[in-house]
């Protein structure tokens, strides 16, 4: 009987796909939770904007959808896909409009970084609670035990991803923000040092620099910070142009967290990995 219904599954979706007009938040949220899609399922139903050849789909991986989000216009849906490979697991969100646009993506740290043994093992658990991941990171010796590797570890540490209602993810180092004050009111009064910034995370970085603009009533132009900004209530969007407002302080420490920014950007591409100011 299960193989009746998931054989009846995969022919309705063959045909809604080819459908016109489809509504892909309709569409994608008919995919059940805990339901292992095949390579070629993956392909036809979440393969649009070449999103694949960022996760480098081969026979040996499975794909489960283990969450998924719909925000309360019904027009963006968010998927949490959990994704077994032949060596360690991962996971990744991405976001869909319902004319099937990739709004964004966001991959959760490899469970197994690179075939080198010599390297640090990376391991991590996930929750969920409301529009936020909670992602529990740990980093262990390979000559410790890797079933144990939560006890005997050389570092765990934390991120929370917020998921937008417009479908942008943002990741911070920390959980309970408001969007009631600036989370980072230091960047417009005092000099910061390389030192208070390296744990932040690059969603962070971006934030706390654009937050020098946004205070001074800059109108952003970009759908993922106007999404952002649009519910802080300290933001009073004005002017086209708040170059001339800001101070010495704020132009060097937008300086700094730009170089911070860029670092880390290049470390994370380079690796393929989520780097959260641990250097190996």
């Amino acid at each position: 009987m299960k193989k009746v219904l998931i054989i009846s599954f995969v022919i309705l979706m063959s045909f809604s796909i080819h459908c016109q007009n489809v509504n892909y938040v309709e569409l994608l949220n008919t995919i059940p939770t805990g339901f292992h899609l095949t390579d070629s399922l993956f392909n036809k139903y979440l393969g649009n904007d070449g999103i694949l050849n960022k996760f480098k789909v081969t026979n040996y991986q499975r794909y489960e959808i283990k969450n998924k989000f719909i925000n309360k216009d019904n027009n963006v849906i968010t998927l949490l896909i959990y994704e077994s490979q032949s060596v360690g697991n991962r996971a990744f969100l991405i976001s869909f409009s319902k004319e099937g646009k990739i709004i964004d993506e966001k991959r959760i740290m490899n469970a197994f970084d690179g075939d080198d043994l010599t390297k640090p093992f990376f391991g991590y658990t996930y929750s969920l609670k409301g529009k936020q991941v909670k992602i529990k990171y740990c980093k262990t010796n390979p000559s410790k035990n890797y079933s144990n590797m939560w006890v005997e570890n050389d570092s765990i540490w934390f991120a929370f991803i917020n998921i937008n209602d417009t479908g942008y993810f943002f990741e911070f180092s920390k959980e309970g923000y408001s969007n009631k004050v600036r989370l980072f009111p230091e960047v417009s009064d005092e000099l910061l040092l390389k030192s208070d910034l390296i744990n932040l995370t690059i969603d962070e970085l971006v934030i706390m620099r654009n937050e020098i603009f946004a205070i001074k009533g800059y109108i952003f132009k970009t759908n993922r910070f106007i999404s952002y900004f649009a519910v802080q209530e300290w933001y009073n969007p004005k002017f086209e142009n708040v170059g001339n407002k800001l101070s010495e302080i704020e132009k060097e420490n937008i300086k700094l967290i730009k170089d911070v920014e860029q670092t880390l950007t290049e470390n994370e591409k380079g690796n393929n990995k989520l780097l959260r100011g641990l250097w190996f």
